[in-house]
């Protein structure tokens, strides 16, 4: 009987053996004991592989949120601490906070001698006694000092005051794109609304001057209007001279995009396909603007290591700007990240980061995701738990955009999963690459990539 039962009882699987020995190698690591991979790879040897490739995130993930920037090194973990109390320093005088990402908290500022607002960022005083991060912290304003591209926030100035370390930016008067795409969630009726947090982009101004430019920004691009370059300023002029209903310049789509709901995702009624088509177009010309920004960069030898949503502003004149290299890499420097580092942010990393490997193919990765998210209105990767989303990012690919909307063009979908192909080999090997066939979609022309 006793041999019958064991037969009858179902035997674990190896997913399930090698989750149990996780779950064991994390609480044995958070009570301190640090117990080596080699330790449960001799116990279990049939395990190898799957010992070997997960336990090695699992230590990652212990060190990481997927909500917040932070940088690994080693066994030591830094976030951003409660910065000091400003009034001034040097030649600006510090209006109020306006955001935090990569080592400093930024500021909108007054340049006195100019008297000019401009995004003033600045080296946390606790991080100062760290001379590798004040050496990470001045590169990086050298670095995006170097750049000067239409779609890349300018830098004003470095500089060092009572010691502390900062940097001036041009202020953009903008939208973060994760703001948007709130409102973009909350118009599609296939999506459920979402609370819109306080604006945390390193170069927005005041919240009670971009009501009403953040709502025409979202009706700009659902109108397929975003970024066209015979459009004109079509926010500020919306803003500015609005038509009343019944005026010939008046834009009904607008109304019943209000009313009825977006319906970009799944099936919609004939009255919202202009929109859907407009949207997508929106949509390409976004991530032409940026890709043709990381080209620029990557010419100039630089990585930005940290594009998503966040990072990016879109203006009433339809120009993206890509902000915060605050995580970018010289490539022709050395490196001052310890072996095993992962810099940026967890939902939108390359998978081979993981590896603490990237080269421009990253940040072309790293740009899909965005877009993928603003094309399927939801993360590619939208897991809560952080265990669950390392592993999603470190494993898996995001399903396919024609599956989630089938409306969405052919052409659109498969330039979007070939930048986030999980092998670097198989995406654009530039960013130019991706730019060009953007913009053969945008004007009708057969693109350049096929689908694998």
């Amino acid at each position: 009987i006793g041999n019958h039962m064991k037969d009858e009882m179902p035997q674990p699987s190896n997913t399930e053996i090698v989750a149990d020995l996780a779950e064991e190698f994390v609480v044995r690591n958070r009570r301190g004991e640090r117990p080596s991979i080699d330790e449960y790879v001799k116990l279990y040897p049939q395990l190898e592989h799957e010992i070997r490739e997960l336990f090695p995130t699992l230590l990652v993930v212990e060190k990481l949120s997927p909500d917040h920037d932070v940088s690994v090194v080693g066994e030591e973990e830094r976030t951003l601490a409660t910065p000091p109390s400003l009034e001034s320093l040097g030649d600006f005088r510090i209006l109020r906070e306006v955001g935090r990402g990569g080592m400093g908290v930024v500021y909108e500022a007054e340049q006195v001698s100019l008297g000019r607002r401009v995004a003033l960022k600045v080296l946390l005083h606790q991080d100062l006694s760290d001379e590798k991060h004040r050496v990470r912290f001045q590169r990086e304003a050298r670095s995006a000092a170097k750049l000067h591209h239409t779609n890349i926030v300018p830098v004003f100035g470095v500089g060092e005051d009572d010691g502390m370390s900062y940097y001036a930016m041009q202020l953009i008067n903008g939208v973060g794109l994760d703001e948007l795409l709130v409102d973009l969630r909350r118009l599609n009726a296939t999506v459920p609304a979402e609370k819109s947090g306080p604006p945390a982009n390193s170069n927005r101004s005041a919240q009670n001057d971009l009501g009403s430019v953040r709502s025409q920004l979202t009706q700009t691009i659902i109108a397929g209007e975003y970024g066209r370059k015979d459009a004109g300023n079509e926010v500020d002029e919306a803003r500015q001279e609005p038509n009343p209903p019944g005026d010939p310049g008046h834009d009904s789509s607008s109304d019943s995009i209000a009313r009825d709901g977006l319906q970009i995702s799944g099936p919609g009624s004939a009255n919202n396909e202009p929109s859907r088509k407009g949207y997508w177009q929106s949509v390409a010309r976004i991530g032409l603007q940026i890709s043709e920004a990381l080209q620029y960069a990557h010419d100039h030898s630089i990585l930005h290591r940290d594009i998503k949503p966040h990072n990016l502003i879109l203006d009433s004149s339809g120009t993206v700007w890509v902000t915060d290299f605050g995580l970018a890499k010289a490539l022709d420097q050395q490196d001052l990240t310890n072996t095993g580092d992962i810099l940026g942010t967890l939902r939108y990393m390359p998978p081979e980061a993981f590896q603490a490997t990237s080269d421009q193919r990253s940040d072309i990765y790293s740009l899909g995701i965005t877009l993928y998210e603003l094309l399927a209105l939801h993360p590619a990767f939208d897991e809560s738990d952080r265990h669950q989303l390392i592993s999603a990012v470190a494993n898996r690919t995001p399903e396919r955009l024609d599956q989630v909307n089938p409306d969405i063009p052919r052409d659109l979908v498969t330039i979007f999963h070939k930048s986030i192909e999980r092998i670097p080999a198989h995406r654009y090997q530039s960013a130019q690459e991706m730019a060009d066939d953007l913009e053969r979609f945008l004007n009708d022309e057969p693109i350049r990539a096929r689908k694998v």
